[in-house]
């Protein structure tokens, strides 16, 4: 990712500088004083730096991340005069700025660390040795201390449950900050502040789809768009309204196996409609190169995803040196109103009541127990306090009604727990963005009728109205492809028939991974640190490799989201 790491405090030794220097790679920036130590590093697109003195030591500021400001019919990536203007103002103004962030100012014996308003990249904090340390690399804080402790409460919604739900650090010595956060470090104190984002109450006049169609045109000389498309509606959506501005020049993209249905149906799109498009299928790499993408995928990523998932997510310095810039259709499901329909269902007046424990179980996934009991229980009591949390946070149900409820909800837990995340670390090798995760969008969103939120409505009616070829084209989910006009239930049905009939893809990628580096897997299983580590059912984690190794292939799975945890365990010396 893009990074920074800091130090403030009453005396920084030459001894404490060295070892923070040691901490990261060759810097675009950095300085120490007698009480201060701070670097920043990354690409120049997701990395830039000022001063506000002749001395960039004595003031000075620094943002990783991009900052997206929306002109007219277009968006542009704030440069670095813009962001000296905005970090120049006594309170800067970044509740009116698009994009993912952390900026950082300084002046004296003061630093100012600020995040953006989703929290879609986050700052940690630790204290070390009575003063405070911080950086966007939980893994290199971590390095800090010779022993971190998991905080299994913090986690545990990480784990039980779709993502985490509240905004702790998993570590027990250090602190995170959130959407909308501000910290004031001084070298005897830290001040902090964060606050939820909240839809306005009014707009700009510009309708949704203006708003989207302006991230769709990003002012960059010097890259192309290139979008990831896949067989789902949140991607052709944006396709539809790249290809009818007739834009000069754009591209797409897409990565898996040739016969996954995502991939294929792609490719034909493409190729039918005459649209350029890079297509990555690489080989999985020898066990070495792999453990080693592994233990920087899991290190940056807080096993957000099994340790699989990565596969898939390799490819971004690839699409970089190409020269692009990656539109990713993510998030897209919050304009389709498919998140947390399960309390619309069954549990609505479990939604009304606001009590954790009735909540908890329509939370809840399967993850594979690899804890012990006590472990678990205090997993689940954590996931209960930050439900509580949470709902003290949020606007009354009656006032903003129950769907948009859970949009806000889905908005205030995934964007920074589950996205944020892998934005952090794609930010250290491409540069790339979510139109659908932007909060000029989501503001606008909000004020547009439920009733066309749902089912995909406004997609659909966007891509008839834009492109109605794309129209002919299914959709994917779940490994099969169904009718583009089906709405969310009927779609349901027909892909859960077709799976049952066999007609669903089967990715054995996962399968050929675990092959690939079965001596690291088994080396891992058997070693000393997993055996004796307390929190583990040793016994379970052991069977699980041994019989997945003997044939039982479907247990593949659990395996990868164990290896996630073990290797983030690792990388943050826990």
């Amino acid at each position: 990712m893009s990074w920074l790491i800091g130090f403030i405090g009453p005396h920084l030794s030459p001894e404490n500088a060295s070892r923070f220097q040691a901490l990261h790679p060759a810097p675009r920036f950095a300085f120490h004083t007698s009480t201060t130590y701070f670097a920043v590093g990354g690409l120049p697109e997701t990395c830039c730096h000022g001063a506000f003195s002749n001395q960039q030591r004595d003031a000075g500021w620094a943002v990783t991340g991009i900052g997206l400001e929306r002109s007219g019919q277009n968006c542009r990536l704030l440069n670095e005069a813009d962001w000296q203007q905005i970090l120049s103002a006594s309170s800067p103004p970044l509740k009116k700025l698009d994009g993912h962030f952390v900026a950082v100012r300084w002046k004296a014996e003061t630093i100012e660390c600020f995040t953006d308003q989703l929290g879609l990249r986050t700052l940690f904090l630790t204290a070390l040795d009575g003063r405070t340390v911080f950086s966007t690399r939980l893994d290199w804080l971590a390095k800090l201390h010779r022993q971190n402790e998991v905080d299994f409460a913090a986690c545990g919604s990480s784990w039980l449950t779709f993502n985490q739900i509240g905004g702790e650090a998993f570590l027990k010595n250090v602190r995170r900050l959130g959407p909308n956060g501000v910290v004031a470090l001084s070298p005897v104190s830290a001040q902090f502040h964060d606050a939820p984002w909240t839809p306005a109450s009014s707009h700009d006049g510009q309708d949704f789809v203006e708003i989207l169609e302006a991230f769709l045109n990003p002012i960059m000389s010097e890259r192309v768009i290139s979008l990831g498309l896949s067989g789902g509606l949140d991607s052709r959506t944006l396709l539809a309204l790249l290809a009818s501005q007739k834009r000069a020049e754009f591209s797409l993209h897409v990565f898996g196996l040739p016969d996954d249905p995502d991939v294929r149906l792609s490719r034909v799109i493409a190729s039918h409609e005459n649209l350029r498009q890079d297509y990555f299928d690489d080989p999985i790499p020898e066990a070495p190169a792999c453990m080693r993408l592994l233990h920087d995928y899991a290190g940056q990523t807080q096993f957000i995803e099994p340790a699989s998932t990565l596969l898939k997510l390799r490819y971004g310095a690839e699409l970089y040196n190409r020269k692009k810039i990656i539109l990713d259709g993510g998030f897209g499901e919050i304009a389709r109103r498919q998140f947390l329909n399960r309390f619309l269902l069954k549990g609505k007046t479990v939604l009304q009541s606001g009590n954790p424990r009735l909540i908890y179980p329509y939370l809840r996934v399967q993850r594979p127990p690899i804890f012990i009991p006590e472990v678990l229980q205090t997993m689940r009591q954590g996931v209960e306090e930050q439900i509580a949390a949470l709902w003290r946070e949020m606007p009354a149900m009656q006032e903003i009604g129950a769907k948009n409820f859970l949009d806000l909800l889905a908005i205030r837990t995934r964007l920074p727990n589950a996205y944020g995340f892998e934005q952090g670390r794609l930010d250290g090798e491409c540069l790339s963005f979510m139109p659908f995760a932007q909060p000029s969008f989501l503001h606008r969103l909000f004020q547009t009728p439920v009733a066309m939120r749902k089912n995909g409505r406004l997609f659909r009616q966007l891509i008839r109205r834009r492109f109605p070829r794309l129209a002919r084209y299914p959709l994917v989910k779940g490994g099969t492809t169904y009718p583009f006009g089906f709405s969310t239930v009927p779609a349901w049905a027909w892909t859960k028939l077709k799976t049952q009939l066999g007609q669903a893809f089967t990715d054995t990628s996962a399968i050929d991974l675990l092959h690939k580096i079965a001596a690291e897997v088994q080396d891992l299983a058997n070693s000393t640190s997993v055996k004796s580590y307390p929190a583990y059912d040793y016994p379970f984690i052991r069977n699980l490799a041994e019989k997945f190794y003997r044939g039982q292939t479907e247990l593949a799975g659990p395996i990868h989201w164990w290896l996630a945890f073990e290797l983030w365990r690792r990388a943050v010396n826990a």
